[in-house]
């Protein structure tokens, strides 16, 4: 009994033992949990302080790293000094940006023009992977520099209002490491947490571990910014591999990457090309002022004087529509030199400049060294840099080749204020002095060197297919006495024909007096390679010549190979309609001053030619406008047999297409109507100024179209015209055509295009309505932003329910913005005349009246006007026309 009752004894207390020891460990649980918790809370908290502190330390870092100011030793705010660059690569008509609701394109493809903030906030056009192009000193790494600087202010750069962790790269120094790209995203955000800025018991605490960083990849923080991939020469495909591994992680697609290279990239499919444009004369304007006003003593007028300059010569404006060029240019400028007209003028005037004689050497021991390390460098796999960690065996060829004691103490005496060499890193301030530097070193051994020339000149030959030695071809170009010579080398090479072509082309820039037959040859070859697609360079080449064509003019000798005569004879070769376009367009610019009648004679036959053949309304416009200068500025002998051929031109053609289109046409009767808008209308934001002030007007009896030209009577003048969506119908308005091609049209069908005053008098009529309607604005009874169609519509949609007044025209609002014959005023209003005006005498831009799908309500009033160069094409824009009496 005693025994049964210990053993019930027993068992309650191993039971009672087994609840206070669970008990005891759910509580230690608990507290572990809590503590777990609490330092975790804390270490996260920790660690987004420490990315807090990496943000504001490279914030500060990034705010003063323009390349302007190395070279001016003056303090250029990135924020405030920065020019917003454009960019080319959007797809037409999706919103990314506009200029009172258009984009305006400046590429065969009509791209948009917009700035990468615009990019990266429509989302489902940019999508996470960006690829910018652009040339040497385009501004690409600024441009990602800015990028970062505004993001590491916790600004958001999306729609959706994201605020990403930005982490700049320069690939060659990633490359110099063995880390992957997540790696050396831990070790930027945690090297620079451990630079001096920050205290060292905030470094231990503020690490962030590399768990961590991945748990912010893996939710799309970042903004991962890769800049220079054409500057690693040696592990581009390493650095390829890399990206692509990252990209095709699947916990990493949500982090947006924008990578930067001189040229195109093969094997990064994923990734959307944009390309740097050219800056513009109003960017090339704010950015001298920002370099001019960030010292002390800024000089309005010194500023002005320099702008004239660039200007008023169109070699240099040529040079400047590049950020890096026009900060060298200000360089020269600003110490009283004669300005540079050639590339090579610009960087040997600049390290003329900017090399002192010091304990280092003198001025001419330092260049020298400079381009012996330039060209050791260039033709070790592109390796740039050669700090004091240099390998002796390097260090010792170097010393022994600049002819100077120590490598070491020269660069540490050049870097310290030139702005050639960085002072911390011992590389070149720009890639591009490196390139310099090395032709100066091909050119430096010439005579009596002829045979080490001629070894390093065929080092230049063998790698023209390479784009790592592009420049360096290109400055040795406009160095080299004998150009000519070496460009035929070029055309005569064994690499692909376009190739040899392109870079035989540019090298024309760099030369100066190079051999007339050599020039028209690549001229004549740059045509044909154009013909095949390559527009853009012909584009870059000719559009630098024109001024040069008009200039020497006169000074040839009958039968020599100028531009003109290349140019007329690519005229009868040349199929491409956009590249025909472009040699009419230069042979017009060029006209005045022609004095040669056999060349007048020639260019007249050609051009009279062109209307046998062409359909092409931007062709045949400047055509047109060849025949009528010849015929008006020839000798009295010859002017009446031209302005007979001409008027025997013009009458084939004038009203040839009248029995082929229809169209019906209102007649509008004479009288006054009210044309403008109120002061009440604009101070609501419903208008511009340039509508003020609303004044009367009176018109003459005329007719016009009752509805826009349509596809299908378009294409009957333009067979070869392109729709701009494949489901576009017949009888949907025309659109993508430029005013030229409007005028011509309407030429053809023996019409005209109205003025701006016809059109406003047939959409509001005599009682000053604001829509065509009414006053009140109806979405059913058009197509325009808030109709959300998306595109255009039959021009007859609205037919039924629109209750017209304007004298039975359709589609006076909304659908698509129409040309009218008048140059664009500002403020044309204030001083027009009341009788029949006619725009402005001359302009840049001509009117688009009506407003379009793309465009909201305000923009479809009657009296809304729209500047529009008139090479603009886009798909909200066409047409109507108009006639007399």
């Amino acid at each position: 009994m005693i025994d049964y009752f210990l053993i019930v004894i027993t068992t309650i207390l191993f039971i009672l033992a087994l609840i206070f020891f669970r008990i005891i460990v759910e509580v230690i649980e608990q507290w572990i949990n809590k503590f777990l918790q609490w330092f975790s809370v804390n270490m996260l908290r920790q660690y987004d302080k420490s990315l807090k502190q990496y943000l504001n330390i490279i914030n500060s870092k990034l705010r003063q790293e323009m390349i302007g100011y190395i070279f001016l030793g003056e303090k250029l705010d990135l924020e405030k000094n920065y020019i917003k660059l454009k960019l080319t690569g959007v797809p037409p008509g999706r919103g990314i940006t506009s200029h009172r609701g258009l984009g305006f394109g400046t590429r065969d493809s009509g791209f948009d023009v917009c700035e990468i903030e615009e990019i990266l906030k429509n989302e489902q056009e940019s999508g996470n992977l960006l690829l910018v192009t652009g040339e040497s000193g385009a501004g690409k790494t600024t441009m990602l520099k800015h990028l970062a600087y505004q993001t590491s202010l916790r600004r958001s750069i999306t729609s959706k209002g994201i605020r990403p962790i930005p982490v700049f790269i320069t690939i060659t120094e990633w490359m110099e490491t063995n880390l992957s790209l997540v790696e050396y995203i831990f070790a930027c955000i945690n090297e620079v947490n451990l630079s001096q800025e920050v205290a060292p018991q905030k470094v231990i605490l503020g690490t962030c571990p590399l768990e961590f960083i991945e748990n912010k990849l893996a939710t799309g923080k970042f903004l991962i910014l890769l800049d220079g991939f054409d500057e690693e020469n040696k592990k581009q495909t390493l650095v390829k591999e890399q990206i692509l591994t990252f990209i095709n992680h699947p916990g990493y697609k949500n982090n947006k990457i924008i990578i930067t290279s001189r040229h195109k990239i093969t094997g990064l499919a994923n990734f959307k090309e944009f390309e740097i444009l050219e800056l513009t004369p109003l960017q090339q304007r704010l950015f001298l002022e920002g370099l001019m006003s960030s010292e002390n003593d800024f000089d309005f007028e010194e500023c002005k004087e320099l702008i004239t300059a660039i200007e008023q010569n169109s070699k240099i404006a040529h040079l400047t529509k590049n950020p890096l060029l026009l900060t060298l240019v200000y360089i020269i400028f600003k110490y009283a030199l004669p300005l540079p007209q050639r590339k090579t003028e610009v960087y040997e005037s600049v390290i003329n400049l900017r090399l002192k004689d010091n304990a280092g050497g003198s001025k001419e021991q330092q260049i020298e060294a400079l381009k012996n390390i330039a060209w050791h460098y260039h033709t070790n796999q592109g390796k740039t840099n050669f700090s004091e960690n240099t390998p002796q065996g390097e260090a010792e060829i170097i010393n022994e080749a600049c002819l100077v004691p120590e490598i070491e103490s020269l660069l540490k005496e050049i870097g310290k204020d030139s702005g050639i060499i960085c002072n911390s890193t011992s590389k070149f301030i720009h890639h591009s002095f490196q390139e310099y530097l090395a032709a100066a070193y091909i050119n430096n051994n010439r005579r009596p060197h002829e045979r080490e020339e001629a070894r390093l000149v065929k080092i230049l030959l063998e790698n023209l297919q390479n784009d790592w030695w592009e420049n360096v071809v290109l400055f040795y170009a406009g160095m080299v006495d004998n150009a000519s010579n070496f460009v035929k080398k070029i055309l005569t090479s064994e690499v692909e024909e376009q190739r040899k072509i392109s870079i035989a082309a540019r090298c024309l820039l760099e030369i100066e007096g190079l051999n007339e037959d050599v020039k028209g040859e690549v001229l004549k070859r740059l045509i044909e390679v154009s013909d095949g697609g390559d527009k853009e360079l012909f584009d870059k080449i000719f559009g630098f010549f024109p001024q040069r064509v008009a200039t020497q003019r006169g000074e040839h000798q009958q039968g020599e190979p100028d531009e003109d005569t290349i140019l007329i004879q690519g005229l009868h070769t040349v199929t491409d309609r956009e590249l025909r376009y472009r040699l009419v367009r230069l042979l017009e610019t060029g006209l005045p001053g022609t004095g040669l009648p056999d060349k007048s004679k020639k260019l007249f036959e050609a051009m009279k030619d062109v209307f046998k053949k062409d359909t092409y309304g931007n062709i045949l416009y400047f055509a047109m406008q060849i025949l009528e200068k010849i015929a008006g500025s020839s000798d009295s002998s010859s002017q009446e047999a031209y302005q007979a051929s001409l008027l025997t031109v013009l009458h084939s053609f004038k009203g040839s297409g009248i029995s082929q289109v229809e169209i019906q046409m209102a007649l509008i009767p004479a009288g006054r109507f009210l044309m403008g808008s109120s002061e009440e209308a604009i101070s609501q934001n419903k208008g511009s100024e340039s509508e003020q002030p609303i004044h009367e007007v009176y018109l003459d009896l005329f007719y016009m179209d009752k509805t826009p030209v349509t596809n299908a009577e378009y294409e009957k003048f333009d067979p070869g015209h392109k729709r701009c969506w494949e489901d576009e119908k017949d009888d949907q308005p025309v659109v993508n055509v430029s005013w030229y091609e409007a005028y011509m049209y309407a030429l053809w069908a023996g019409k005209r295009l109205p003025s701006e005053a016809e059109w406003e008098k047939v959409a509001r009529g005599t009682d000053a309505r604001k829509y065509p309607w009414g006053n009140k604005f109806e979405t059913k009874k058009c197509n325009t932003n808030e109709s959300k169609i998306g595109k255009t519509t039959p021009v007859r949609k609205y037919k039924d329910i629109s209750e017209n007044p304007s004298y039975g025209c359709l589609d006076m609002a909304g659908n698509v913005l129409e040309w009218c014959a008048d140059w664009y005023g500002k403020d044309y209003y204030r001083n027009n005349p009341d009788r029949n005006p006619k725009g402005a005498d001359k302009g840049i831009f001509r009117v688009a009246r009506g407003g379009s799908w793309y465009l909201n309500q305000d923009k479809c009033r009657c009296s809304s006007r729209f500047d529009v160069h008139p090479d603009y094409k886009g798909n909200c824009l066409g047409f109507r026309c108009a006639k007399t009496l």
